[in-house]
């Protein structure tokens, strides 16, 4: 980072307290390998809140200027 941009730096940016939090979320999700899983008759329906989906639901933030 370039020493000017150090100086509108804030201070309480670097004690990496949200990295830290972070991290400790990210410990509570665990990745499950499922090997030799039959994939002939794959399920990508979702039950969300009573109502069944055919495919899972993806928001994503617009990205439009």
């Amino acid at each position: 980072m370039p020493p000017a941009h150090l100086a509108i730096w804030p201070p309480a940016s670097t004690d990496e307290t949200t990295l830290r939090a972070n991290r400790e979320g990210f410990q509570k999700f665990v990745l499950r390998q499922r090997r030799l899983v039959d994939v002939s008759k794959v399920d990508m329906s979702v039950e969300l809140f009573g109502q069944k989906y055919d495919s899972p639901i993806v928001i994503s933030p617009d990205r439009r200027p």
